[in-house]
């Protein structure tokens, strides 16, 4: 597909600058993401997010769009200076399905929503009924005049920036990121959401409901994952040049250490990676190290750490990369054995200088849950400082 786009250009149109609505579409659900136009950027917004990329409007009538970071493509043809139509594809994917979209005018601009807006706070319950899949999470909400930004927090990370609206009996929220489109939509009556269904794309739904709680809270992250035995802690993981590294006590002894277990496929790292990128940019030169293992989704090796190393020249991450293997949380388990379980891409694992796991973190809240996750970030901080300072 690549190929055939970019083998004949020629002078097309392009979208007017303006406001447009990107609709996805699975079955019958119609899945709006706002677009902001300008020359020939595209500026893709999730409420307080702008992700910007540059379309190649090629031959008569047809464009092509890679996403930053998560390299997904849209792509389709050039119905008038105002419409498209075309797809979305994830090729990281095992057993890649499409999704349909169109883009078209967005009738009026959305209102800025005010900083100083309160936030109320629901208890979520996912898949209620299947005891297999079940879920509870903490809904983050802000509205104003119907208008919604949101996200969900949950134990293994958040649904980042969720936009959408509230008419005072039903609720919409979406989002899409390049890697993951989210859709929520309930039933408002009061305090209560009910019948909810949520999308992860064409890959996974399910029921949930929310309760009114300012009071809600999940089991502590740091709480979940925990070692099963006391010996020294050891692992092995391939280099970029298809070496296997074994790590033990000796690469982690006077140094702290955070090994992060992630993918290049997941938003939640991806925030954790820039996070810890600024934390090695500060306390690299007092003895921090990161020592990041990925768990991909495709099949072959070489595809595996070639996205690896495109995500890690995209961030500029100045610490090289290891490959665990693939994305099946039970492969993480096999490279790692002394964890009880690995629940969540990302897992941070926190070393200290006598190479004593101090502490596992799972799952990682981004920019999307605003003031929890500066309280990570500083509780993180304040943490590896400590151990810094031990002798």
């Amino acid at each position: 597909m690549v190929l055939l786009f970019f083998g004949c250009k020629r002078p097309s149109p392009q979208l007017k600058s303006g406001q447009y609505t990107i609709h996805f579409h699975i079955d019958e659900i119609d899945i709006p993401v706002r677009l902001h136009v300008t020359d020939s950027t595209w500026n893709i917004l999730n409420a307080t997010e702008v992700i910007s990329v540059k379309p190649h409007f090629l031959g008569a009538d047809s464009f092509f769009v890679e996403m930053p970071l998560f390299h997904t493509y849209l792509a389709g043809h050039v119905t008038s200076d105002t419409t498209i139509s075309g797809f979305w594809s994830d090729p990281t994917r095992p057993n890649n399905k499409s999704i349909a979209l169109d883009i078209s005018p967005r009738s009026a601009p959305i209102a800025e929503m005010p900083t100083s807006i309160e936030e109320s706070i629901w208890e979520c319950h996912f898949s209620p009924n299947d005891p297999e899949n079940y879920s509870r999470a903490i809904g983050l909400f802000k509205n104003h005049n119907g208008h919604m930004h949101a996200t969900f927090m949950t134990e293994t990370g958040d649904y980042r920036f969720l936009e959408g609206n509230n008419t005072g009996e039903s609720m919409e929220l979406s989002c899409f990121d390049g890697t993951h489109l989210f859709y929520f939509c309930a039933n408002v009556h009061g305090d209560s959401l009910t019948d909810g269904h949520f999308l992860s794309g064409n890959t996974w739904e399910e029921s949930w409901y929310g309760i009114r709680n300012p009071e809600a809270v999940l089991r502590h992250p740091d709480s979940l994952t925990t070692l099963k035995d006391g010996n020294p802690f050891r692992f092995q993981a391939m280099d970029t040049k298809q070496k296997t590294v074994e790590f033990d006590s000796t690469d982690f002894l006077n140094k702290v250490t955070i090994v992060q277990i992630f993918g290049s496929w997941c938003p939640n790292c991806t925030d954790e990676s820039k996070f810890l990128k600024e934390m090695h940019g500060a306390y690299s030169n007092k003895g921090l190290q990161i020592i990041p293992v990925a768990f991909e989704r495709e099949a072959s090796i070489q595809d595996q750490l070639f996205r690896i190393q495109r995500q890690f020249n995209d961030l500029s991450l100045p610490y090289p990369p290891y490959l665990g293997g693939t994305s099946p949380k039970t492969t993480a388990e096999k490279v790692f054995p002394q964890l009880n379980h690995v629940i969540s891409y990302p897992t941070a694992i926190i070393i200290d200088k006598k190479g004593k796991v101090r502490k596992i973190h799972t799952g990682f809240y981004g920019p999307g849950t605003g003031q929890h996750y500066q309280r990570h970030k500083e509780m993180l901080t304040l943490f590896v400082e400590k151990l810094l300072d031990e002798s």
